[in-house]
This record gives C-alpha cells, structure tokens and sequence, in this order.
C-alpha cells in the first residue's frame, strides 16, 4: 500500500492536470527540455526580452529558491542594482535608468519568478527585434508579442519653416549616444542644408514605382521591417504612395512600423491633418487632397512644434531656400501669402496647444461606447448633402477637444430609395468617420424620432446638424427636424452648421 497511494496521485495528477504535474516544462521544437514556465531563466542574449534577475543558487537554481535578504539601506544589494541597471542601458543605448522597471533590477521574493510586467519589455524592444533577424529562438510567451514604438511628430504650418532640419539634428545626436537609426525616406527637395545634415546616416534603399512607364521612388517598408532599426525617420506623412506598396498611404507604413516597435521620427503640416480639410479650405482657398486621421497625433508620445514667423518663411522663400527660382514668385503670391501663413501658424499653434492640455487633462480618446456620460459625447448626422463630410470634420474637432467618443448617424428613408448622390455623400462621410475614430450608425424611419432615440440610446451630450433646407414656414410653425429635435432632446446641446458655398477647387 505504501507504493500504490503515491503511484495512484501520480496518475491522477497526469490525467487531470497534464503538464502542470511535470511541472509545466518548456521544450524547443526538438523536444528537449530547456526550463519551466514557472521558473525564471537569463534571457539576455539579443532575441529575447531580460527577465526577473536571480536571487537562488548559482542563476535561477530551483533547489536554491530563496532571498537574499539583503534590505534597502544594504550596499552590497545597491552595487547590485546598480551593476544591473549599468548592464541594461549597456544593451539599450538610448535609453535612460527611469525607463528601466524595478522587476528588471531586483529579484522577487523566491529568486525564481519569471514574471514581469507589461513594462518590462518597453526598453528592449527595438533590441529584441534587432536579435530576431539573427536567431529566431523560443521564448516565453510574453516575448511574442512587443510592445509598440515610440511616435515623435514634428509638426509645421507650412513647408520650409525646418521640420526636417530640426528631425535630422535629434536624429544624430540620438546616433551619437548609440541608437541605432536609419533615414527610411528622406525628401530634401534640393536643400544643401537638409542634405548635409542628413550626411553620416544610414539610408535605407528605395522602392522604385513605375506608373505609365515613368519611375517613382518610395519608402521601402518591407526593408525596414526586417532591418528593424531602433529609429527610423519617416518624411512627409500624409504622401500618397504609388501602387505596388504595403499600404495606399506612407501613414500606415508608419502605423506598421510601430507595431513592429520602431520608434518612428516624422514630419507633417497642419493643414494635411484631417479635421482640418474644410477649414483649411475656406482659410486658404486650398483643398489639400492628402491627408492623414487625427489619431495619429492624439496618439504620438510627442508633438513637437517647428515654429518660424510668416514673416521669416517668406524672407527664406524669396532666398531661394525653399524652393527654386522658377517656382518663387508663384510660391508667394499663391500659397505661401502672408495671410495664408497667418492662418495657417495660428491653426498649428492651436492645435499643440490643445494637444497639450488633453494630455495635461489626461483626456485621452474615448470609446464609443454607450453609457452614462461621465464626460461629452459627440453625434453628428449627415444625410447626404454635399457639405456631409464637413459636418462630420467639425464634429470630430468636438469631440477631440473635450476627449470624448463620436458617433456618425445616418437615418435612411423606410419606403424608398436615396438618390445614387446621396448614397455616394453618405458613404463617403461614413468612410471618413470611420477613420477618425468614429462608430457608424444607420437607422431607418422618421428622421428626428431616430436622432433622438439615438442621442438617448448613446447618453449624448451634444447632436451636430446641418443647416436645415426646408421651407421657412415649415421652421416657423415647428414643423422642421431641427426644431422637432430641439423640442424632444432634454439637457442636449444641438449645433447647426452653416451650409457653406464651397470656393475654388484648388488642389495642394
């Protein structure tokens, strides 16, 4: 009997708990034993992410499990901190000792947990990525999945105020101090300035595009995602790729960049970002076509602004330090007018101050999720009118601005069918609201008892309509949506939108 009951809680214990009662092993693709997930080993070679430092035996000796007890005022355990800290910004040039989490310099109470937190990769990520290309090797399971890079914006109100100069010059100190950077597309348009200072870093090779026979060079994201620097520097990110890239815009090739946790150096004006298409428009007379979704810089770890005077940037233009000769003058009688640049400093200057005080507020980007609403929720309604996705660039400026989520309705007609304009109208602002952030919402039957089911549905606190186009005697006797909507919302703010004339079709 002495034999039999342990053999019989052995059995047991492989039928019901399996590899928990070898003691959860981990085995390569051979099938050799290489360690125990519950037990922590010395991740340090390149390919993997650092664990927990040891306190048992001679580097995690599970016969050994125990602290060191050593306490916080004990020298012996600062020098070993120290050492430790010392050997991670070794590996990770760039990085500084406040980066670096507690877990990844002192050992856990039994010397032998394996476990860190979800902080603990941020440091080494771009090393770990560095080592996949030479060695790809099992790994705990949490080394699978890196965290992403780190975005710095470096935004302008127009071309030649020095975005890219200024990119350049942190670049190569960055270089300096030993993180690895790579110029993944770089456009100097001609400026020996720019392309001095981009002499000495590593460029990364083009993809060339052929459109009607005619060669077009492109970032080469393919490259860079198994080069997988720890910096790359991304020009102009709102330009449209040829076809035969990854991805119709260079904005997701940087999107795909960070996921890969490449911390990513870009440049960009104001005007290209989308909220601001229509505004933009009516300041300048200018409908900027590219563009790329607010998200982008509501999520950068840092915005940074290059700033010069309208004054200075017309001075450098007329220099011939923008721009060449032949395309000055119509440079500045054009685009680059003083009132234009004006304009468009004092939207760049709002925007990083708004910017600033989200953060400062911890008004992060919401959710669209229904609830009560703790803070300011943001529907707009659009029914396929020309001006549909001006209604919804404003309502998302909105919600921005207060943190909030933003929702886009569209109530169809219940007995016939919307005009093939307006469907087109419609969809367009759906695809719109789809990329800065907003849920899409369709409803059918009567107009104003749908928008404000829905503003209850969704606890909104502020509905945003376009000017109304029924006849003003039908508004007088309070017949019109708006005022059906105004009358049947309780504690809702409505904002109506002017239906503005649209002005010349220019093209930037």
């Amino acid at each position: 009997m002495g034999l039999l009951y342990p053999l019989l809680l052995f059995e047991i214990g492989q039928v019901a708990f399996g590899d928990r009662a070898d003691g959860s092993l981990l085995r390569d693709a051979g099938g050799r034993v290489v360690g125990s997930s519950l037990i922590g080993q010395a991740f340090d070679a390149p390919q993997y992410f650092w664990g927990r430092p040891s306190a048992a035996g001679d580097g995690y000796d599970g016969g050994a499990s125990g602290a060191s007890n050593l306490g916080p005022t004990s020298r012996t355990l600062a020098g070993t901190v120290q050492e430790r800290i010392d050997a991670l910004l070794k590996a990770n040039p760039g990085r500084a000792a406040a980066d670096i989490p507690a877990e990844l310099v002192i050992a856990s109470g039994s010397g032998l947990d394996p476990h860190i937190s979800p902080a603990g990769p941020g440091p080494r990520v771009p090393r770990r990525a560095a080592g996949e290309r030479a060695a790809a090797q099992p790994g705990p399971r949490y080394a699978l999945h890196p965290v992403n890079g780190r975005l710095k914006v470096f935004l302008g109100a127009a071309a030649g105020v020095g975005k890219t100069f200024a990119m350049l010059g942190e670049a190569r100190d960055l270089r300096a101090a030993g993180v690895d950077v790579v110029i993944g597309y770089l456009e100097p348009h001609g400026r020996q300035a720019t392309e001095a200072r981009a002499a000495g870093l590593e460029v990364a090779p083009r993809r060339v595009a052929r459109v009607q026979g005619r060669p077009f060079a492109e970032m080469d994201t393919g490259w860079l995602l198994e080069r997988l620097p720890q910096l790359c520097l991304v020009d102009e990110l709102a330009h449209t790729n040829h076809p035969g890239g990854r991805h119709p815009k260079r904005w997701q090739d940087v999107e795909e960049l960070l996921e890969a946790g490449v911390d990513v150096f870009t440049t960009v004006n104001v005007q290209h970002l989308e909220s601001l298409n229509d505004k933009v428009h009516e300041l300048t007379g200018v409908r900027v076509r590219e563009t790329f979704p607010d998200r982008l810089l509501d999520d950068a770890d840092e915005v940074v602004l290059v700033d010069l005077p309208p004054d200075a940037l017309r001075e450098r233009i007329a220099q011939g330090r923008v721009y060449p000769p032949e395309k000055v003058r119509p440079a500045l009688t054009h685009f680059f007018r003083l009132d234009n640049l004006t304009a468009l400093r004092a939207l760049a200057l709002r925007e990083v101050a708004e910017q600033e005080e989200r953060h400062l507020l911890g008004l992060e980007p919401a959710r669209a999720t229904p609830g009560p609403a703790i803070g300011e929720r943001v529907m707009v309604c659009v029914d396929g009118r020309p001006d549909s996705s001006e209604l919804v660039r404003r309502a998302s400026r909105m919600a921005r601005r207060s943190g909030g989520p933003l929702y886009v309705l569209h109530v169809e007609p219940p007995d016939e069918r919307e005009p093939d304009a307006v469907h087109q109208a419609v969809e367009a602002a759906e695809r719109l609201g789809r990329q800065l952030g907003a849920t899409v919402l369709r409803r059918t039957g009567d107009v104003a008892e749908a928008v404000v089911q829905a503003a209850g549905e969704l606890a909104i606190t502020q509905i945003v309509l376009g000017e109304s186009h029924r006849p003003r005697w039908k508004e007088l006797v309070g017949q019109s949506i708006i005022a059906r909507i105004l009358r049947e919302t309780d504690g809702v703010d409505v904002h109506i939108i002017a239906d503005r004339k649209g002005r010349s079709d220019d093209t930037q």
